[in-house]
């Protein structure tokens, strides 16, 4: 970290950013003569010890670890060190403390946070009619227990929500049930008390976060579109926001504020100013609602494998269930035609009959299931939140649970700072939160990923294919076979219960080798040990890019 001050550069850093330097300064040293005392300690293993196969672990470990500390050194500097310290333009003029793009879920919790700090903030929201989405209608345990945080639970109340314990997975005529894990703290649910998640229309719970808001002392909510951001330059000649240009009821306007928060989703406008990576989507959901009818167990989400795409149904009312088809792009011309053929005979006999009703009298209506991993650039005075900072594969339903988890965090971090104004202590306290994010953010969007991809067929030209995936998915649901001791990992994880990114790799590994036993049972040969290779080298190959993209790498890295 340079400890030289060019002029203009904010000399009050404050305590926040001296703590983090003096982490950096006492790690650096660690990571330069840790790897080679590791070589020194492996060696002396290996010319002392008689038994191979220790020493291959010890040797596999210590590699492992020192590849770890030398190639993401430079990612912990991306996240330890802050790029911007100056402070804002001398005078410029301010309408509030914070202007927040966007009153969706995280948008309108994080208003009401803020404002119960003591700021002014003003909502921007393009239109505050009820939404009406096919996605973000259920929402974990986790991301209830953050609701809980924000002092927002009984925006689940009056929107006719359905409370869910777990999952049903079917595969092949097989099935099992994944409950939810007991609550291990006192929080939204009670210590011991088995947790559950909430499902609900989309549209109900927005209306909810947004009265709330309106209603919190602070908090200026209006309908208005936000055209532009207004950018000067600080004291060093960098660019930085200071507020944004919006229109509302025809007339254009300027808001002035010394942070702006970017909350404006899937399709975010803003989104270009920090990140240089647009989101991608390989396939889209397909979606219908279907009415007077309820599953077998009604009080679980039902995931459906062994079809040609991932089928998600689940309730969203005490009569209503939602049904969710992923579907490969291209999308197919007569959707119709492809839902009777390919998802129906899937179903269970419960909601078969009334999907095939809904196919003849409803709309079908998709929208892309979009990844977008994190970056942490940065531009003085704007930050990224929700869907506009990082998205992935909605299978597992936990886009709610990150995004309530970012507005705790942000929250949590900026609660140190007595105002916004001064750039310097900011941008330390934006590069904090980017860090802190890490586990809870990462933990989902890996599982997401990987479990979406584990869970899908392709044909074999196409560049998503990976062999012995068919060996994978029939491995994980016999992992999901095991037993709760087994599966309460992989749950805590889905559910947003668990942020360590440590469960994570273990209980894929685990997978993978119950992978290995069911490939080699119950005579093994070269063939299976071939297969076994083909599993390793598939699995290797699907989470390594995901864990190192989602910066897991670097957070073992810190933390080690």
């Amino acid at each position: 970290i340079s400890t030289a001050r060019p002029a203009g550069v904010c000399r009050r850093r404050g305590k926040m950013m001296q703590e983090l330097v003096n982490d950096v300064k006492q790690w650096q040293p660690w990571a330069r003569w840790q790897p080679w005392a590791l070589v020194v300690v492996l060696l002396a293993l290996f010319l002392h010890t008689e038994t191979l196969t220790m020493t291959s672990i010890l040797l596999s470990f210590g590699s492992f670890t020192a590849i770890v500390h030398i190639l993401f050194r430079l990612p912990l500097r991306k996240f330890g060190t802050a790029k911007h310290i100056y402070s804002a333009p001398e005078g410029a003029p301010v309408d509030a403390d914070a202007v927040i793009i966007g009153a969706g879920v995280v948008g309108s919790a994080l208003a009401t946070a803020l404002a119960k700090q003591g700021r002014r903030v003003i909502v921007m929201e393009r239109s505050l009619a009820e939404p009406n989405r096919i996605v973000g209608e259920l929402l974990q345990p986790g991301g209830v227990n953050k609701l809980h945080d924000l002092g927002l639970t009984s925006c689940l109340k009056d929107i006719g929500a359905s409370q869910t314990s777990g999952y049903v997975v079917l595969n092949k005529g097989k099935v099992v049930s994944l409950d939810y894990p007991l609550a291990v703290e006192d929080g939204a649910f009670k210590k011991g008390e088995r947790v559950f998640g909430v499902s609900f229309h989309h549209g109900r719970f927005v209306q909810q976060l947004r009265a709330a808001a309106a209603a919190t002392e602070g908090v200026t909510l209006e309908q208005g579109t936000v055209t532009n951001l207004i950018k000067e330059k600080n004291e060093a000649g960098e660019m930085c926001v200071v507020g944004v240009e919006c229109k509302t009821g025809g007339e254009l306007r300027s808001i002035h504020a010394p942070l702006v928060i970017s909350c404006d989703g899937h399709y975010s406008k803003f989104r270009k100013e920090l990140v240089q990576t647009a989101p991608q989507a390989t396939s889209s959901f397909a979606g219908i609602i279907l009415d007077d009818v309820q599953l077998e167990e009604h009080d679980r989400g039902h995931v459906i494998i062994g079809a040609k795409n991932p089928i998600l149904a689940y309730p969203i009312t005490s009569t209503q269930v939602r049904v969710l088809v992923d579907i490969q792009h291209p999308m197919p011309k007569d959707m119709k035609h492809y839902m009777q053929e390919h998802v129906a005979p899937h179903l269970p006999v419960s909601i078969r009959e009334r999907f095939e009703e809904a196919l003849e009298n409803k709309q079908i209506r998709s929208m892309p299931c979009s990844k977008l991993h994190p970056e942490c650039s940065q531009m003085a005075g704007l930050v990224l939140i929700g869907d506009s900072l990082n998205m992935r594969h909605p299978l597992t339903g936990g886009g709610m649970t990150v995004g309530l988890s970012d507005a705790v965090l942000l929250r949590d971090v900026l609660a140190k700072l007595p105002t916004f104004h001064d750039q310097g202590l900011v941008q330390d306290t934006i590069h904090e939160f980017h860090r802190k994010r890490i586990a809870h953010a990462a933990c989902i969007n890996v599982l997401a990923q990987s479990l979406y991809r584990v869970f899908s067929e392709y044909d074999v030209s196409s560049p998503h294919f990976f062999p012995m995936m068919d060996a994978m998915r029939d491995a994980c649901f016999g992992y999901f076979e095991a037993g709760e001791r087994f599966v309460a990992g992989p749950i805590g994880l889905l559910s947003g219960l668990i942020t360590s990114p440590w469960t994570l790799i273990l209980h894929f590994c685990l997978v993978a080798v119950f992978a290995f036993g069911r490939t080699l049972r119950p005579n093994p040969n070269p063939s299976g040990l071939w297969q076994c290779m083909q599993i390793f080298w598939s699995a290797a190959t699907l989470i390594t890019p995901l864990m190192y993209k989602e910066n897991v790498l670097t957070f073992i890295s810190i933390q080690w």
